[in-house]
């Protein structure tokens, strides 16, 4: 009497299948085309791979295009790209600039500057063009009171916009610029002002992106312009990386790295500023290189480290 449950346990054991009615009741387990085993559900889309930067910057001449190429911008993510300056003097790709800086990436970099772009351009009297722009993104009297309102106008201005659509695979994207001036250390905190403005406009941020923890935009008057002599301030930690730059004894920020956030897929525009603010006096240039797509999570917004 007791050995029949016995015999159907084995039973089933070799016939699962024929067997599943009588041991499946759980939800989920009623399929019988499934085995009576839970159902797999809808299948994930597949992930996008991580966005893979290309290098694309040998044999470059000076033209737009050629400064896009430069900072890495090769994967076909570039919709357009337009340059605006006062004078054709302005802007060039290179190998290098002074004795120390260096391509972050490839062999070739962008640079823009308000008056003439050698390092043996005279920096304080050469290439004032006094020629008045509208300013693209004026900030009101800095809380630290260093520095003053920004006018509505700025002279001897370069623009340079780029259209960009974002791979499937990026979540955001980053970029490496070095400013140097030489209005440092005479227009410390004063309305002589030059300015570096990366200026993002997209479904989430319409604002300049490269700025300090304190949000001041970059200047002078910036928390990172610390590549100076340490005779000329309290915060100059050196003015060995500027040798030969034609900024040797005026001061810099070396490379900082700009992240700002954006959706996968969108298309957007990323324009860099660079313009005497104040006067058309003196000038102050921005080396730009090693654009790349990221892939992480960006959530607090823009952020500019050294």
């Amino acid at each position: 009497m007791k050995s029949a449950p016995r015999i159907a346990v084995i039973l089933c054991s070799f016939a699962l299948v024929a067997c599943s009615s009588e041991i499946s009741s759980g939800p989920g387990n009623d399929d019988p085309g499934n085995g009576g085993f839970p159902d797999a559900g809808p299948s994930e889309p597949p992930v996008p791979d991580p966005p893979v930067q290309i290098v694309c910057d040998t044999g470059l001449g000076d033209a737009a295009t050629d400064l896009a190429k430069a900072m890495e911008l090769c994967d076909g993510s570039l919709i357009s790209v337009n340059l605006e300056e006062v004078r054709a003097v302005q802007h060039a790709v290179v190998d290098g600039y002074g004795q120390v800086y260096r391509p972050k990436t490839g062999v070739a970099m962008a640079t823009i500057a308000t008056g003439g772009i050698s390092p043996q351009e005279d920096k304080d009297n050469g290439g004032t063009y006094d020629v008045s722009s509208t300013h693209p993104s004026p900030k009101g009297d800095p809380a630290d009171g260093c520095g003053t309102a920004d006018p509505a106008q700025v002279q001897d201005m370069v623009k340079l916009a780029l259209r960009l659509k974002a791979p499937l695979g990026a979540t955001g994207f980053q970029f490496d610029f070095n400013f140097m001036s030489a209005e440092f250390p005479e227009y410390l905190c004063t309305e002589f002002d030059d300015t570096f403005v990366a200026y993002l406009e997209s479904e989430g941020i319409t604002d300049n992106i490269s700025f300090d923890e304190n949000e001041n935009v970059i200047s002078i008057n910036t928390g990172f312009f610390d590549v100076c002599s340490p005779a000329l301030g309290a915060s100059c930690m050196g003015n060995q990386d500027l040798a030969g730059t034609g900024y040797d004894d005026r001061g810099g920020t070396g490379w900082l790295t700009t992240k700002a956030p954006i959706k996968p897929g969108e298309e957007f525009s990323l324009t860099f500023y660079l313009f005497d603010e104040g006067d058309a006096e003196l000038t102050s240039q921005v080396l730009i290189d090693n654009f790349k797509w990221v892939a992480e999570d960006l959530d607090d917004g823009p952020i500019t480290i050294d």
